[in-house]
């Protein structure tokens, strides 16, 4: 008997963990959904509390986000299963979840990037350009960490060898 590789198990296990900091992230981001200054103040200084507060995006955008986010979790959930389980459907589904992904991530920094721009007048260290370049750097940190996994999904099931094996899988 044939040993079976084992991507398939440490893949979709990993997709299930980030799946899961997904949703914990939106956790927090639904919880904070109706913050007012004064619940801000109760985690940093009044001034920086009451910039946020102003600062925002509209209710409804972050309403928006959170079930992108949520749906976005449950697809690379039910595809990372599918991987797990030796399933072609998960293989679809994640790379299905890793383009949205991708999507999704350059519309959120699109939208972070707006958000700076506005604030750009009211928090004076983000006018010196030193401030610029850390924040740049910060930016571009992030967007790497977040196209890792679609990225390295996407890279990883278009390699001819576990292409192979998932195109042997039944259906």
């Amino acid at each position: 008997m044939q040993d079976r590789p084992r991507w398939p198990m440490v893949v979709g296990t990993v997709g299930i963990v980030v799946a899961i900091v997904l949703l914990i992230d939106t956790v927090d981001d639904v919880m904070t959904l109706r913050w007012t200054a004064e619940d801000w103040r109760m985690i940093f200084a009044p001034n920086v509390a009451d910039l946020i507060a102003r600062s925002m995006p509209p209710v409804a955008w972050r309403v928006f986000a959170a079930a992108a986010q949520t749906g976005l979790a449950v697809l690379l959930i039910v595809g990372s299963i599918g991987l797990r389980r030796h399933r072609p459907v998960g293989v679809s589904l994640c790379r299905l979840w890793s383009w949205l992904a991708i999507v999704w991530v350059v519309v959120q920094m699109a939208r972070g990037a707006l958000w700076l721009r506005q604030l750009g007048g009211e928090v004076p260290v983000l006018g010196a350009v030193s401030s610029q370049a850390y924040a740049l750097m910060g930016v571009a940190l992030a967007v790497a960490i977040l196209l890792a996994f679609p990225v390295f999904l996407l890279v990883w099931l278009s390699k001819a060898a576990v292409r192979a094996e998932y195109q042997a899988w039944a259906g």
